[in-house]
């Protein structure tokens, strides 16, 4: 077991702070994505695990931040706001896939309806 923010995750042979450093080392032009879809597979394991981390939920969404990989982020995207729903933060990430996909009227919504 692994402490990651104020949960504890099962050890997977994964770790969202792999994750975290391969998008950290994410090459800015790599048009195939190679770090990002990395990233994901590792945070999507842990999501099936833990759907209720914040944290996981967060680095999924930041994963798919690019039009070509937003889709893959709207489920964390839905889920992110109710997992914190007294964060600003945690009502402003989902507006990264939302306006992505073309949501607008859902990421207006997610953001100012506090």
């Amino acid at each position: 077991m692994v402490l990651f923010g104020a949960f504890i995750l099962p050890r997977t042979g994964s770790h969202p702070d792999y994750a975290l450093s391969l998008l950290a080392a994410a090459p800015p032009r790599d048009t195939t994505f190679a770090n990002q879809k990395k990233a994901l597979a590792v945070l999507n394991q842990q999501f099936a695990i833990v759907p209720d981390n914040p944290g996981v939920a967060h680095y999924i969404i930041h994963s798919c931040d690019s039009p070509q990989m937003a889709a893959e982020g709207l489920k964390a995207a839905q889920r992110y706001g109710g997992i914190a729903p007294s964060a600003p933060h945690a009502a402003h990430m989902p507006g990264h896939i939302f306006a992505r996909l073309g949501m607008c009227r859902k990421t207006y919504m997610r953001t100012w309806r506090r």
